[in-house]
């Protein structure tokens, strides 16, 4: 009895520590409705003992399932009796500011570390062009930011999807050049990427920027070697550009060199023209097609990589550290080289 109490009593603690959330008061419910449905379907038959020991276990069986549900609420950085007992994470680091109007955000912030589910954040608001928020945040000192540094506010910070903004900002600054115009045909300056698909060869610049160009899969699967030998190009491909940072976000008559004797058949290039389209005249997110196809467009109009067009002619001008692939692609030895001039992100 003393157990099955126990077991009883521990759904009590556990739905005060969730009550945040409806599903573990669902699955408590649940439970206890199950465990009252078999108890009263068990025979009649039954000594009393034997009856009561079934409706103790369906008792403790039933709280054991809340509990298992429960779990799945827990972070897996913080200790599992720490966690029960309503405890919080220790060890972590918390600086940065807040205006006073966001002063919650800050609480909020916090309270990710205290109940372990951050390892390293960092949070930067603007409201209408000033900053209100400007928070990170570490668990202890084991974890490390880039360049192996201890993580904070100013380490590098991946930001994916939101680079297709800097994508289309690279094409838009190559369209102001007079590199190409967005209504043109992809095989106007790069032939090979229909492959005799009749359908591929009236793919716009457009139909990639809008995310309509049907290809938002490969048919090959793309590789860390092929990333590796494609950046080995690009940085090649970049060194032929004298490129000094304008003081604009573009120019109409950039330093630009004749062309580079360079082969252009990296093997991100050769998959994007061995794949055929998906769905041709259809919206669908090209999550991670669009950059390489807009990259390697601009290799072939004599523009620089998209990496090199962000650090050179947005996040330089703009005074920020911004890369776009590795920091040898912008003619950096080191991904945070130049970081105390440039500012932050």
């Amino acid at each position: 009895s003393f157990f099955s109490f126990s077991f009883s009593f521990s759904p009590l603690l556990l739905l005060v520590k969730s009550l945040h959330t409806m599903r573990p008061f669902l699955y408590i419910l649940l439970s206890f409705s199950l465990s009252r449905l078999l108890s009263r379907s068990l025979p009649h038959s039954l000594s009393p003992l034997l009856h009561s020991l079934t409706t103790h276990s369906l008792s403790v069986l039933s709280s054991l399932l809340f509990l298992l549900c429960s779990l799945s609420q827990k972070s897996p950085n913080l200790p599992f009796w720490r966690w029960f007992l309503g405890g919080k994470a220790t060890g972590f680091v918390v600086e940065g500011q807040t205006t006073k109007e966001f002063q919650r955000v800050s609480a909020a912030f916090r309270k990710n570390f205290e109940e372990g589910h951050e390892l390293g954040s960092q949070f930067c608001v603007y409201h209408r062009g000033k900053k209100v928020v400007d928070l990170w945040g570490r668990k202890g000192d084991e974890v490390k930011g880039s360049n192996n540094r201890l993580y904070d506010g100013d380490s590098l910070q991946v930001s994916y999807s939101s680079t297709k903004v800097l994508t289309a900002l690279s094409a838009a600054v190559a369209y102001e050049r007079g590199c190409f115009d967005y209504n043109d045909k992809i095989v106007k300056y790069w032939p090979e990427f229909a492959n005799g698909d009749e359908r591929k060869k009236e793919t716009t610049i457009a139909d990639v920027l809008r995310h309509q160009a049907g290809l938002s899969n490969f048919n090959e699967k793309i590789t860390r070697e092929d990333f590796e030998k494609t950046n080995e190009e690009n940085i090649d491909f970049n060194s032929h550009f004298s490129f000094s940072p304008s003081s604009s976000l573009s120019s109409s008559s950039p330093p630009l060199s004749p062309r580079p004797s360079i082969s252009l058949s990296s093997p991100i290039a050769k998959k994007i023209e061995n794949s055929q389209l998906f769905f041709a005249d259809k919206r669908v997110y090209h999550g991670v097609t669009r950059g390489m196809i807009i990259n390697e467009l601009l290799k072939r109009v004599n523009h620089p990589t998209v990496g090199l067009t962000v650090y050179s002619s947005l996040a330089q001008p703009l005074g920020v550290h911004k890369l776009v692939g590795c920091g040898k692609e912008q003619g950096l030895e080191e991904g945070e080289k130049g970081r105390e001039e440039q500012g932050r992100v």
